[in-house]
């Protein structure tokens, strides 16, 4: 599971992966990105059905 860092920029997420990854998804595509492609948030409270096993706080 990569570790991410999401920064909100407005209505938007710019998400960075440790390996260097970004995308720039919606605020409440949020959850949808991180169930798909299995990513532990590092550094952003993010409360998703399903995924509070992978949010890091």
């Amino acid at each position: 599971m990569p570790k991410a860092t999401i920064k909100k920029a407005g209505k938007l997420a710019i998400v960075e992966t440790e390996y260097g990854q970004r995308a720039v998804v919606p605020i409440e595509s949020l959850c949808d990105l991180v169930i798909n492609f299995d990513l532990i948030i590092t550094n952003y409270d993010i409360n998703c059905e399903g995924v509070g096993k992978r949010v890091k706080k």
